[in-house]
């Protein structure tokens, strides 16, 4: 039997946590763009990272999406400032290496992606209180709205400022998953942006 014959667009997968999908909804909106990735978000609602990478392989084999393909795959983790989800990631980090799943995490919390867009900061965060940092740049801000339009013409200026949160704790030696705040989801947006 040979191999099913793949569409000539590569795909993106992406897992993210649970059921209210922040995360979804951002990167849902890079399908309408002329890239020549397609972004398909992973089945699955858990919250546990190493239970999240099983549902990404699972997705990964009914799709056949493969990196052998050129296809990249994501695993979006919200750190939530704790060093059990810390730990727990470290776990999960190890068997998505043996699938090409590239994990990406954000500390406290994928917000942090959005902040970049408007500012550079080395604050320390919880998940309340850097929402209510966005909402000083998005007055309306809650979870799952579709900000996308709101930011996408500071989507360069993100992507410096999570550079410079990751290199600022780099140089402070700081495990970039324990680091707040830190996001690395400036590598699937430039991956989507080649």
């Amino acid at each position: 039997m040979g191999r099913k014959i793949r569409n000539i667009k590569k795909t993106i997968l992406i897992g993210a946590e649970g059921k209210n999908k922040t995360e979804s909804t951002y990167f849902s909106n890079f399908n309408d763009r002329n890239s020549d990735y397609r972004i398909i978000m992973a089945n699955g609602n858990s919250t546990d990272p190493v239970r999240m990478v099983g549902d990404i392989i699972k997705t990964m084999k009914q799709r056949d999406i493969n990196t052998k393909y050129g296809d990249l795959i994501y695993c979006v983790l919200d750190v939530d400032d704790s060093k059990e989800k810390a730990l727990q990631i470290s776990k999960a980090i190890k068997l998505a290496s043996k699938h090409n799943i590239e994990i990406i995490t954000s500390n406290p919390c994928f917000e942090d992606w959005f902040l970049c867009h408007f500012t550079y900061t080395t604050k320390h965060f919880s998940n309340n209180e850097i929402i209510q940092e966005i909402k000083k740049y998005i007055n309306k801000y809650n979870k799952g709205l579709n900000v996308y339009e709101l930011i996408k013409d500071k989507t360069e200026i993100a992507i410096v400022n999570a550079k410079k949160q990751r290199d600022y704790h780099n140089h402070l030696e700081i495990d970039i998953h324990l680091a707040n705040p830190s996001t690395m989801v400036f590598k699937i947006v430039e991956a989507l942006q080649k």
